[in-house]
C-alpha cells in the first residue's frame, strides 16, 4: 500500500528541533537588525528560504541590503510594541513561510514545529515579562538545559486522515 498518510508519535522534544534553533536565529536578527552576521544567518535559515546566491546579491547591492535591514527594523519595532508573536506573524506573512513549507514534502512537520516553538516563546515572553534580549537569552538557556517535559514534546502534524504509528516504547501501558 502506498501513499497512506501517517504520523509518528515520538518522544523527541521541541528544544532539539531545527525549527527551534532557526527561530532563535531569526529573533537575534530582529533584535540586532543592523548586525550583518545575524541578518545573514536568519536569511539563510530554511524557514526564511533565501539561497546563498540571493544573500550574496543582497549584501552586494546597497538598495537590497537597506530593504532587508528595513524589514527587520520593522519587525523589531513590532516586537517592541506588540510582542514576539506579532513580529513573527509578520515574518511568516512577508516570507510566505506557511505557503512555501506546505508545498514541500516534510513541510507540515516543519510548520507544526515552528508554530509550536513560536507559541513557547510567546508564553515565556508573557509569563516572565521578557523583552527582546531577555527572551533570546531565555531561549538559548532553555535549549541548553534540554528540558524533558511532556508538554514540550513535538506535536503531531494534522492526523485527521492518517494512520497513527506508535513504537512499542511509546505504547507501553496502552491497550489497543
Amino acid at each position: 500500500i502506498r501513499n497512506v498518510p501517517c504520523v509518528v508519535k515520538s518522544r523527541l522534544n521541541i528544544w532539539e528541533t531545527e525549527e527551534y534553533l532557526e527561530l532563535l536565529f531569526i529573533l537575534e536578527a530582529i533584535a540586532q537588525y543592523q548586525n550583518y552576521f545575524s541578518l545573514k544567518t536568519a536569511l539563510a535559515t530554511n524557514l526564511l528560504g533565501y539561497s546563498g546566491d540571493l544573500i550574496n546579491q543582497i549584501f552586494i547591492d546597497d538598495i537590497g541590503l537597506e530593504k532587508e535591514i528595513s524589514k527587520f527594523w520593522n519587525y523589531h519595532q513590532l516586537w517592541n510594541t506588540k510582542g514576539v508573536f506579532s513580529a513573527i506573524k509578520k515574518v511568516i506573512d512577508d516570507f510566505s513561510i506557511k505557503q512555501r513549507l506546505l508545498s514541500t514534502t516534510n513541510g507540515e512537520r516543519i510548520l507544526t514545529n515552528f508554530l509550536h516553538t513560536l507559541e513557547i516563546f510567546h508564553e515565556a515572553e508573557s509569563d516572565n515579562h521578557l523583552g527582546l534580549h531577555s527572551l533570546i537569552k531565555w531561549g538559548w538557556e532553555t535549549k541548553l538545559q534540554k528540558f524533558n517535559e511532556n508538554e514540550k514534546e513535538i506535536r503531531l502534524e494534522t492526523d485527521d486522515q492518517a494512520v497513527k504509528i506508535f513504537t512499542i516504547h511509546i505504547s507501553k501501558g496502552l491497550e489497543f
